[in-house]
């Protein structure tokens, strides 16, 4: 119809209200809530907040509903459902509570989304979000003695002792995993592996059935905020321990519900172990010498060190013929820092001597390797 529906001064001018609408009209012909004759928002099948309260003479503010300028609202065969009062503002929780109530009343499951998740109500799971505070169990007593004298009504015990119903499982939030070493990326033996996550309640401490990481020593739980919902799992890297670290999580809530295993991270992070110690290869030291390349080298020859890892390396520090302050060039063909050569080059005047050199190396983790000392 065409008529505002308005509450006027008839409820308590001390308290707060909060209006919920539902509309269900024609998708085509869509209502609007008002307040103090301002639009505040589209109807449009779902409910909305609006606090009525009191103008600076000290008089509840009005609340009306009504039709905004559309051409077909005289002949729309569309109807106010439902007007919900609550003594509360209700929180985004009970929000999505409200709409999936409704939603479900009207039936409108299979458009709506109450909880805002992008997934309608049909098709979620928890279509009016995770309810992650236990619910409290209620009850009251009634009785009267033998003579039908009636004693006063009970509903709470007598020592504050209550107990909270919880059938929701904890979920993980932003789970992540570094380590302490310079590539935090990679750990090498005895570095610090570090496993860190959020939860959707709070948990019961985790031991180590819940939780494992490979390549440890015993891990240490330690939770890092007030509400046992932020956790870090930490423990050291053992010797001989290669490949990624890999990790399980299950916790259990308050009340022992347990959540799913998970063995992925959020942030795409992920540690890889390396104890093992590089090695090198086809160490060769060449002149240009046009007469013999590998025993002699006059001014203006240059002389090669060239060499090949068992892994990638970090820039080696080389010394060749005495000189420490070469440059060091990677010459692995998709510059993995496998392949790696330092070039000397003869001067006038120099002693002559035997060419000696010497290479200090570690690899990404830091695992340094056995020093190469050579005399040509």
């Amino acid at each position: 119809d065409t008529n505002e529906y308005s509450l006027n001064n008839t409820i308590d001018l001390n308290k707060t209200y909060i209006i919920k609408v539902e509309y269900t009209g024609p998708n085509e012909d869509r209502a609007k809530g008002y307040a103090n004759n301002l639009e505040i928002l589209d109807v449009d099948g779902q409910v909305f907040n609006y606090a009525m309260n009191k103008d600076a003479e000290g008089n509840t503010a009005d609340f009306g509903i009504g039709w905004a300028g559309y051409t077909n609202r005289e002949t729309s065969n569309a109807y106010l459902s439902e007007i919900l009062i609550f003594k509360n503002h209700l929180d985004e929780s009970q929000t999505a509570e409200v709409n999936y109530y409704l939603a479900k009343k009207w039936k409108l499951t299979t458009v709506l989304d109450s909880d805002s998740d992008n997934i309608v109500d049909g098709s979620d799971s928890s279509p009016a979000g995770l309810i992650v505070d236990s619910k409290p169990v209620l009850f009251n007593i009634v009785f009267e003695d033998e003579a039908g004298n009636q004693g006063i009504m009970v509903d709470n015990t007598t020592d504050s002792s209550f107990v909270g119903i919880d059938t929701t499982k904890p979920e993980l939030l932003d789970i992540s995993i570094v380590s302490n070493n310079l590539d935090n990326s990679t750990a090498r033996k005895d570095d610090q592996v570090t496993l860190s996550f959020k939860t959707t309640e709070p948990i019961q401490t985790p031991t180590s059935p819940d939780i494992s990481i490979s390549g440890l020593d015993t891990l240490s739980f330690n939770q890092t905020d007030t509400e046992g919902k932020q956790w870090e799992v930490s423990g050291t890297v053992l010797a001989s321990q290669n490949g990624n670290a890999s990790f399980s999580i299950e916790v259990l809530d308050l009340a022992g519900n347990k959540g799913s295993p998970v063995t992925a991270t959020d942030d795409n992070t992920q540690v890889v172990l390396d104890t093992t110690t590089p090695t090198l290869s086809g160490i060769t030291l060449v002149s240009t010498n046009a007469n013999d390349s590998q025993a002699f080298a006059k001014p203006g020859d240059n002389i090669t060190l060239s060499f090949n890892s068992s892994e990638p390396i970090q820039i080696p520090s080389i010394t060749l013929a005495d000189n420490d302050s070469l440059s060091v060039h990677d010459t692995s063909s998709d510059q993995d820092g496998t392949s790696w050569k330092a070039v000397y080059t003869v001067t006038a005047g120099e002693i002559e001597r035997n060419t000696t050199f010497s290479i200090d190396f570690k690899d990404i983790t830091g695992n340094e390797g056995v020093s190469t000392d050579q005399t040509v």
